[in-house]
């Protein structure tokens, strides 16, 4: 038996990643790209406010941002497109289309002496999101969206 284990990792079967809902509840699995694949990063073509990354469902590997201008958040949005400014829904167990579903302070930068700030989900388990990777740079907060000027720059990894 350990045998065919063996055979059947070797062989190239998908890895899966398991994330943990609320106390009590089952355990939810959302397949990854097969072991050992490389992920391409995603960037943005030129400094912006925010990135869609990917407008279906899939799971958030990597992030970095570089911020040349004011103190903001990244907000981790699971939607298809940047919702509109003001108050945001955290996805909690609905995962409704543009909920909040991490927030992260970011400090200013300049061009001169730009800031970068990341986020590192390997080897796992990934952020998963249900309806698509969206990023933002917010100035006013967590629980609030008010969308900042072009001065980030995003890259990410995202299956």
């Amino acid at each position: 038996m350990r045998g065919f284990l063996l055979a059947l990792l070797l062989l190239g079967g998908s890895a899966v990643a398991q994330t943990p809902g609320p106390p009590g509840s089952a355990v939810t699995t959302v397949g990854t790209g097969a072991s050992g694949q490389a992920l391409p990063m995603l960037q943005s073509p030129a400094f912006e406010a925010s990135h869609v990354f990917k407008a279906s469902a899939g799971n958030l590997y990597s992030l970095g941002v570089i911020n040349t201008g004011t103190s903001g958040f990244i907000l981790l949005i699971d939607g298809v497109t940047v919702p509109a400014d003001g108050s945001l829904t955290s996805c909690g167990t609905s995962n409704t289309t543009g909920c909040l579903k991490a927030c992260y302070p970011i400090t200013a930068g300049s061009p001169g002496a730009p800031v970068y700030g990341g986020l590192q989900f390997q080897p796992g388990p990934p952020l998963p999101f249900v309806n698509g990777v969206v990023a933002v740079f917010s100035t006013s907060g967590c629980n609030t969206k008010t969308l900042g000027g072009t001065t980030g720059f995003f890259e990410a990894q995202v299956y």
